[in-house]
């Protein structure tokens, strides 16, 4: 299973030895220089993604912001290194990257530029559901405008969001929600907090409900579980079923578990996470880098209530 990580100072250095072949040279730039565009592009909010497998880099890409029309997040750079190419993880890291842009949906589609000749790139963006916009810009006849759009999904006038405890009609629904999660975190950490629900003192959790139908959650936390001279309100676990994504839930979850902190007397919450640029769309700002007691590394960020 393949997942992205973010590139920082403790793993630059094996994004180094990743490269193309010799076939593929011209298309693409090297690893060193995809890590130099990233700092080049930083106003625009650039962002280096490392590519792993078993906790090994086979792959690099770079997404900044593109603000001027048509306004859209740019995949400058997608890299699977050669001794990897042509088992299928190009199109998974694909998939990948658009499941995460479409998670933050600052626009609504993402754009790539591809050379004509690059047959194999061009096979992976048109499995993935990128199109041909018609578009030939005068500095680079050569390549094709590609353009992958997020289905249009109408914000949701009757989406609920509410707290869930033992208590609460909903208890046993949230369980079998949690329980049937596809993200493995949720599946596996949450589902036992809640079968015994002995965890209320220090956590919330919260559900988005639609129609009457549980399709997201999330949970905010008093506690001092990382490192920090204070206790830690932070919202974690924000998660909303694949076929109610894109319609701005996970931003009503934040909003809700921040409602709950900020009536608790906090005066800020925190994210850690492994994503740079994700939930700056949600009013947050990066922080810093922290060591959890997993021995991993997160990025923190902080939004300060009004």
């Amino acid at each position: 299973m393949l997942k992205l990580v973010a590139i920082n100072e403790q793993n630059w250095l094996e994004v180094r030895p990743l490269s193309v072949g010799t076939d593929q040279e011209g298309f693409l730039d090297s690893a060193v220089g995809i890590l130099a565009r990233g700092y080049v592009y930083r106003s625009q909010r650039a962002r280096v993604l490392g590519i792993e497998r078993g906790g090994e880099m086979i792959g690099v890409a770079l997404v900044k912001d593109l603000d001027e029309e048509p306004a859209c997040y740019d995949l400058q750079q997608f890299m699977v290194d050669a001794r990897w190419q042509g088992k299928g993880y190009g199109t998974e890291a694909l998939r990948l990257i658009l499941a995460m842009l479409e998670g933050e949906r600052k626009y609504d589609c993402v754009e790539v530029c591809v050379k004509r000749t690059d047959a194999a790139a061009l096979r992976v963006y048109e499995k993935a559901g990128f199109t041909d916009t018609g578009y030939v810009d005068e500095a680079a006849p050569d390549c094709l405008n590609l353009m992958f759009r997020f289905e249009k999904g109408a914000e949701m006038s009757d989406l609920k969001i509410v707290k869930v405890d033992k208590d609460t009609p909903l208890a046993a629904e949230f369980l079998q929600f949690v329980e049937n999660c596809s993200w493995v975190e949720v599946k596996d950490h949450i589902a036992e907090k809640v079968r015994t629900w002995d965890f209320i003192d220090w956590e919330t959790m919260f559900a988005a409900v639609q129609n009457g139908k549980i399709v997201g959650m999330a949970s905010a936390l008093k506690t001092d579980y990382y490192p920090l001279p204070e206790i830690f309100p932070w919202v974690s676990c924000v998660f909303v079923s694949e076929e109610y994504r894109g319609r701005r839930i996970s931003g009503k979850l934040i909003d809700g578990a921040n409602g709950y902190l900020k009536a608790c007397g906090f005066t800020r919450s925190y994210i850690p996470s492994e994503y740079m640029g994700l939930y700056e769309h949600y009013g947050y700002r990066y922080l810093k880098d922290i060591v959890n007691y997993g021995g991993g590394t997160d990025h923190l960020f902080v939004k300060e209530f009004e």
